[in-house]
């Protein structure tokens, strides 16, 4: 009975494969399109004044600077190639008429750490980051004006109100610049590795991490069986120990303390079951 425990195994199996499956065709046009193009992909154009982001320039980043535009691009987006001179443009502008605020953008496909963090599934996609006091930690507002120089320009002047922040530390939701999206970051890198060094049979990742998932939870639930054992075992002996007996089968409310000893409650009834069967004595006749 204790194999049904596995259950959930395959119930996140079947999840995995479901809620990760719709993206499989996606991914093999992508990979297809990647083996087609080669080496022919171009470089998403880049103005002087962006910075090029990865895991540790990103997170310097945070430490140093307030106010944060960042773009998230890849080489094979076409919309990221069409854009770009908008973006550059209004990366010389802001650097002239807004030092303070530092334009990055990062490569998706070569940061998985950030891809993760804030879940992107759309490119170009931009996240305005920006620190509301000094020493809190940056809110972070996906920008939904136009992508576009005067646009953004005027986003970065004071319509960013207009988006609803995602958070920070002091919320509840998972946020890409709280323990919840470095968490998010790190397990997005561990999938990419577990997937380029041990994925040999060539598997869609979506299916290789459902059955790494699912062998994780196996284990795991065979460990806690066989911990749940030894603690009863080690329970029945310290039971033994105590009472000097073989341990049988241990109710709720044997061994408690708070409760009177059964010898106690033994000598009342016997008494009383001795006088209730006393026969009484005959009247002598005189």
């Amino acid at each position: 009975m204790r194999l049904f425990a596995l259950l959930p195994a395959i119930a996140i199996a079947i999840w995995s494969t479901a809620a990760l499956g719709q993206d499989a065709a996606a991914s093999d046009e992508l990979e297809g399109a990647e083996s087609t193009v080669g080496q022919t992909i171009k470089a998403v154009p880049k103005a002087d004044g962006i910075v090029e982001f990865n895991r540790t320039t990103y997170l310097d980043a945070l430490k140093t600077h307030d106010t944060v535009l960042l773009e998230f691009y890849a080489d094979w987006c076409e919309a990221c190639h069409y854009l770009s001179s908008e973006f550059n443009r209004f990366a010389e502008t802001a650097q002239k008429e807004h030092p303070e605020v530092l334009i990055a953008r990062v490569d998706i496909s070569e940061v998985e750490y950030l891809a993760s963090s804030y879940l992107i599934d759309t490119l170009p996609e931009i996240a305005f980051l920006r620190r509301p006091q000094p020493g809190a930690t940056h809110e972070v507002r996906f920008v939904s004006a136009e992508f576009s120089e005067p646009a953004l320009i005027k986003y970065i002047e004071g319509e960013w109100v207009k988006d609803k922040p995602v958070g920070g530390y002091k919320t509840v939701w998972c946020t890409p610049v709280n323990l919840c999206g470095h968490l998010g970051g790190k397990i997005g890198e561990s999938v990419v590795y577990l997937d380029a060094n041990f994925n040999t049979f060539n598997m869609p990742p979506w299916a290789f991490m459902g059955i790494v998932v699912t062998l994780l939870y196996a284990v795991g639930q065979i460990l806690v069986m066989f911990l749940g054992r030894l603690t009863r075992r080690k329970h029945r002996e310290r039971i033994y120990k105590k009472y000097d007996k073989a341990p049988g089968i241990v109710g709720f409310d044997e061994y408690r303390s708070d409760l009177p000893k059964k010898d106690a409650d033994a000598a009342p009834k016997k008494s009383a079951k001795a006088h209730k069967g006393s026969k009484p004595k005959k009247a002598k006749k005189d």
